[in-house]
């Protein structure tokens, strides 16, 4: 028994660790940004504001 608790112990720090490292920053800055705003652009539609 002692075995199975020390095989499950194992199991959960690595699947932490795991689930540590994978909460990093990766985004990159240019995704969304209005560099990737390129073309001609027109207005369909505009909403008044009253």
């Amino acid at each position: 028994m002692k075995t199975l608790w020390k095989l499950a112990t194992c199991v959960a720090v690595v699947l932490l660790s795991f689930s540590m490292y994978s909460c990093g920053d990766d985004d990159e800055d240019s995704i969304g940004s209005v560099d990737e705003l390129v073309g001609m652009w027109e207005v369909v539609e505009q909403a008044d504001m009253k």
